[in-house]
């Protein structure tokens, strides 16, 4: 048999010195939750028992009006408490991304999707209103509220794993229409928690509905509500999809405003999140890698990260904070994915 020269003297022959080798590398949400836990970063400030609570207390309100009751005065008031209560932790939290991260997952889409609804709109809120926390409670309120109009859907329906019929569409978008009808009948008279219930799906060229408002007939909460609501339901798992990146659901949120969005409030999460938002695992100039953590209101392309895996290829098994607005020798290569899901690198 015809002896082959080993294949990298053959290689070297042709000028190939090196190879790049791909591998798949996966970082888990909980591996990343603890390792800011054991930090003294003090990044992720919601409250388990609370979140868990406020989606209880959202499932048992669309309980009860899919059943035909209205919720005690007792229930709204205590879902007012935790509203307050969210409010605040998102008055001094810097990376709500994160803080949703850690509770998409637990329960039903319906009632995770309100509470990241709240979250996100009370942050750009809190962004927007820095020293109004009753502006940011009431944000967050709405947001918890914005889809309690699905109660009057059939489950078949909300649940459908394939595309809707335009019959099964016109039930959908009655919805807000449907939800400021029951809260109204249960008592709710605040008319920007009305507001955002009943407008957040108008858009800003006039192609929403239920009432076809255009540009700042929209009542500015529901502005706020209509962004938070398709970024995370672009940044979801769904039955007949599968969920976008974070970085490019906020690139078709910026494609979008001032058609879909008002452009003012895209801005406020664009400068919130950075380009690169918290999650998101992103490759150096140095070929290290690893998962940012912040942006911190600074220049949103030099965020701040958490090292995973150094310039040699290594897993870095300690805390390693790498704060790109200080290390101008560095920049960001390329996004690779977000956490939670595999890679190659």
């Amino acid at each position: 048999m015809q002896n082959f020269p080993r294949l990298p003297d053959t290689l070297i022959q042709w000028g190939i010195r090196s190879v790049p080798i791909q591998k798949e590398i996966h970082f888990s949400k909980e591996d990343f939750q603890m390792a800011l836990q054991d930090s003294d970063l003090n990044l992720v400030a919601l409250d388990r028992h609370l979140a868990k609570v406020t989606i209880q207390q959202i499932q048992d309100v669309y309980e009860r009006f899919r059943s035909g009751r209205e919720p005690s005065s007792e229930e709204l008031s205590s879902l007012i408490s935790n509203s307050r209560s969210l409010a605040k932790t998102l008055m001094s939290t810097p990376q709500v991304l994160l803080v949703m991260a850690r509770v998409r997952n637990w329960d039903e889409y319906t009632f995770i999707h309100s509470l990241n609804v709240a979250l996100l709109s009370g942050f750009i809120t809190s962004r927007l209103f820095p020293n109004q926390i009753q502006v940011v409670e009431r944000q967050v309120m709405g947001g918890l509220l914005h889809d309690v109009g699905k109660a009057c859907i059939s489950l078949d329906i909300l649940n459908k794993p394939g595309p809707l019929t335009p019959r099964e569409f016109s039930i959908i978008n009655r919805h807000p229409e449907e939800g400021e009808r029951l809260l109204r009948e249960s008592g709710v008279s605040d008319k920007r928690v009305l507001a955002i219930v009943r407008h957040h799906h108008e858009r800003w060229k006039g192609n929403g509905y239920p009432d076809k408002l255009r540009g700042e007939q929209i009542p500015f909460e529901a502005r706020i509500a209509a962004v938070a609501d398709v970024f995370d339901a672009l940044t979801t798992k769904r039955i007949y999809r599968d969920s976008l990146e974070t970085r490019q659901a906020l690139s078709m949120i910026i494609q979008n405003a001032d058609t879909h969005f008002d452009k003012k409030i895209v801005g406020v999460l664009l400068c919130s999140l950075g380009l690169y938002p918290p999650g998101t695992i992103v490759e150096l100039s140095d070929y290290s890698i690893g998962i940012v953590i912040a942006s911190a209101g600074r220049d949103i392309l030099r965020p701040k990260l958490m090292l995973r895996i150094n310039t040699h290829g290594d897993a870095v098994r300690d805390l390693v904070i790498v704060d790109l607005a200080c290390q101008k020798d560095l920049f960001i290569r390329r996004c690779l994915s977000d956490i939670g899901k595999s890679f190659s690198a």
